[in-house]
């Protein structure tokens, strides 16, 4: 196809490369003609379990481990070893391939083995209870990453930004499809509000916050309501937006929700985390008399004016209040 497309013309073509590749040599064997013609043929020698489990891990972005391999593959009548065992002669005849680039082994699909076994997926009927799997996965990945970020100091969490950095790839696949009208909103949301460390740590809010904002539309839709799910995705938005000012000036109804909702929802961790983020919010739009007043709302949430958590939470933004108004010496006796 070169010679007719042209380099640049065939690479601008290959997310349609089974309709592009239709025409190899003349005097070449059938399923050498097509890249089609190839992956059907491979396909149709595996056994139908190999098959199975090939078309359920194109639902990986990028690479996956071999426990997230046995989630998705397995199900009633494919146990968890039958699932690695099918894995394992997958990658002996060449349609999935091994990873060690991060420490540890790891599989992925080439482009043209995953775009062709999604297919198969879609037409299986099979999409959506795969997605769901996938995506409970990811949830599960992101969990444990939470757990260990809270035992990490900062040198160790730096050097672990590469494995959560892995993690991206497959939250954005399941978002997408948890998120979507066909998706698992509660799920999507869970999900969204599992992912906020990491994707903190990382710095791509800005990325992450119009789905952010999808999954607050889909918690306020859920039927029956679910007001502590909206409440939490509320929070976790307008904490991402306390690095963007005039977020909340050009989205205040997100702002008044969360404070109708304040005294009426969650848990002590849950309405610290929400005054931090009506906090954050106030201290970015300069309006520092509002910063004094909630302030002192969290440092009573937080037990008190003597508790080490109430003064590390709320006295470290009222001193940042105080700072920014000019009254210095009062910042420094708070902080």
């Amino acid at each position: 196809r070169i010679d007719t497309l042209g380099l640049q013309g065939l690479v601008d073509r290959l997310s349609d490369m089974f309709h592009v590749l239709t025409r190899g040599r003349r005097t070449a064997a059938p399923r050498h003609q097509t890249l089609q013609a190839l992956l059907d043929w491979s396909h149709d020698l595996l056994t139908e379990t190999d098959r199975k489990v090939l078309r359920r891990v194109a639902v990986f972005r990028g690479a996956f481990a071999l426990d997230a391999a046995t989630h998705v593959g397995s199900c009633e009548s494919i146990d968890a070893t039958a699932a690695t065992d099918s894995l394992i002669g997958l990658v002996s005849k060449s349609l999935v391939a091994v990873d060690h680039s991060l420490g540890s082994t790891r599989f992925r699909l080439l482009a043209t083995t995953r775009a062709y076994a999604l297919a198969r997926l879609t037409a299986s009927g099979e999409w959506n209870a795969v997605s769901h799997r996938h995506a409970s996965g990811v949830q599960s990945s992101l969990e444990a990453a939470n757990r260990e970020m809270q035992e990490l100091d900062r040198d160790e969490l730096r050097q672990r930004r590469t494995g959560y950095s892995a993690l991206m790839d497959d939250l954005r696949g399941a978002l997408d499809w948890a998120l979507s009208a066909q998706g698992d909103h509660r799920l999507g949301v869970t999900l969204m509000l599992a992912a906020e460390k990491v994707i903190e740590q990382l710095c791509v809010m800005d990325e992450f916050r119009p789905r952010l904002e999808l999954a607050l539309r889909r918690a306020q839709s859920l039927v029956p309501p679910d007001l502590l799910l909206e409440f939490r995705a509320l929070s976790a938005l307008c904490r991402s937006a306390g690095v963007s000012p005039d977020y909340g000036i050009r989205n205040p109804a997100i702002f008044c929700r969360l404070r109708e909702l304040l005294d009426q929802r969650g848990n002590r961790d849950d309405r610290i985390a929400a005054l931090q983020s009506i906090l954050t919010q106030l201290l970015g739009n300069g309006d520092y008399a509002g910063v004094a007043d909630l302030a002192h709302q969290v440092i009573r949430t937080a037990g008190g004016p003597h508790e080490p958590a109430a003064i590390f939470l709320g006295g470290g933004l009222l001193a940042q209040g105080q700072h920014a108004e000019g009254r210095h010496a009062g910042s420094l006796e708070v902080g």
